[in-house]
């Protein structure tokens, strides 16, 4: 596993009858951002939700190393100020069985999958139905 900070800026911006906010970060954590299997991807969808301000919504968009949301901008509306905030998330090195959700490795030498429901003989090394389990 290996520890990732990312750092994320929350700008925004009025164009003529719309306000547009902007989370920003450096594209290299876009795989681990925009990618489900991974359990930084639920905290950072968490982070933007609550960040979101309380205007007509129009539409998300994603681009590479940002995510833009579209309102609605209401007559006489001050535009929040511009800050950063930081997710830190331990990554794992590679998708195999040893940090997936799903594995069960209690019993040595062998791996139970519960998403396929069946047991395996060995580690998968990069699995598509791969989900990072949280550390608790």
């Amino acid at each position: 596993m290996k520890t990732i900070q990312v750092m994320i800026s929350e700008r925004f911006y009025i164009r003529g009858e719309k306000l547009f906010q902007h989370f920003s970060y450096d594209k290299k954590f876009d795989k681990f951002l925009k990618d489900k299997r991974f359990s930084i991807y639920e905290d950072f969808e968490v982070k933007i939700k609550q960040k979101s301000i309380n205007l007509h919504f129009i539409q998300r968009r994603e681009e590479q190393g940002k995510v833009v949301f579209e309102y609605d901008l209401i007559k006489g509306y001050i535009k929040p100020k511009n800050n950063y905030f930081t997710i830190f998330q331990e990554i794992p090195t590679t998708l195999n069985c040893e940090f997936c959700k799903y594995a069960d490795l209690s019993k040595r030498g062998f791996i139970y999958c519960n998403y396929k429901q069946r047991p395996l003989s060995y580690k998968i090394k990069n699995c598509s139905f791969f989900r990072q389990k949280r550390k608790k």
